[in-house]
């Protein structure tokens, strides 16, 4: 199946640069200066110097992000079940705090902040053929996660993995917004996607090109201002020639830049091929 969408980059505001590049160093990704005030992250194991980056760092003046404004979380996808293992075994060597496991069924995840309190997500899928669908509906869930049974993918060599791998993609995005249902409106009349899992008035996932989802939505306090506040600036992605060309958004170099009902910035450029 041709894909319709991807997913590039998301950026953080952060209020030290060096203090949140330190930190993302030290789970594993390059660091490569953009600028006095910019940093873009590739994954440490990725072997060409200019690696497509998947999380980008930019400081400046900045008001706190209010609880529930901005990203719950973003999250990074591994190759390997043995790569969500390595992530989990770098963080605790790190003493990073990690705020929570699960099992979602489609795939294996962990949750962490960075420095700033940004959400995290590191996680793996399970093969598409491995997920289920009772009823006709993608089966989603929150089920404990078997923590010795992902440890055991290390062996007897659990140092060997220093860096996020190459293949390491931004997966999803999971967003606050203040009204779920007309922010899903606006991804599926705008983006494309389909509605997967809705959890009525608190939020749903939404995806393009049968995946989980990437995009989900979440009730949270209200609009952001991504010129102006702490947290998440704007994603990077790529959609179909005949979408992007529908776009009534800012022409920015070869990008098309567009805002959400609830103030998440989109930069959208073209996908190849499609």
């Amino acid at each position: 199946m041709q894909p319709t969408f991807a997913l590039d980059a998301a950026t953080w505001r952060v209020h030290d640069l060096e203090r949140a590049t330190d930190f993302y160093r030290r789970l594993g990704f390059r660091a490569r200066p953009t600028g006095d005030t910019s940093v873009d992250l590739v994954p440490g194991g990725a072997t060409l110097p200019d690696a497509p980056a998947v999380l980008r760092l930019v400081t400046g003046p900045a008001a706190p992000v209010a609880a529930g404004r901005g990203a719950y979380h973003v999250a990074l996808n591994v190759p390997a079940r043995r790569d969500l293992a390595a992530t989990l075994h770098r963080v605790a060597a790190d003493g990073t705090p990690v705020e929570g496991f699960a099992d979602h069924l489609v795939s294996e995840a962990m949750y962490l902040p960075d420095a700033d309190g940004h959400g995290l997500e590191f996680t793996w899928d399970r093969p598409r053929e491995a997920w289920q669908y009772p009823g006709g509906a993608l089966a989603i869930g929150t089920d404990p996660l078997d923590l010795k049974g992902l440890l055991a993918e290390l062996g007897d060599d659990p140092e060997r993995d220093p860096h996020v791998p190459e293949g390491t993609v931004l997966g999803h995005v999971h967003l606050f917004a203040a009204d779920p249902a007309a922010d899903a409106r606006w991804y599926r009349d705008v983006l494309g996607m389909d509605e997967v899992v809705s959890f009525g008035p608190w939020g749903t996932f939404l995806a393009a090109d049968g995946y989980h989802h990437h995009v989900g939505l979440r009730r949270g306090a209200g609009p952001t201002d991504p010129a102006h506040d702490h947290g998440l600036v704007e994603v990077e992605a790529r959609v179909g020639e005949e979408r992007y060309a529908a776009l009534a958004g800012d022409e920015v170099e070869d990008a098309k830049v567009v805002s959400a009902p609830s103030g998440h910035r989109w930069r959208l450029r073209r996908l190849a091929g499609s």
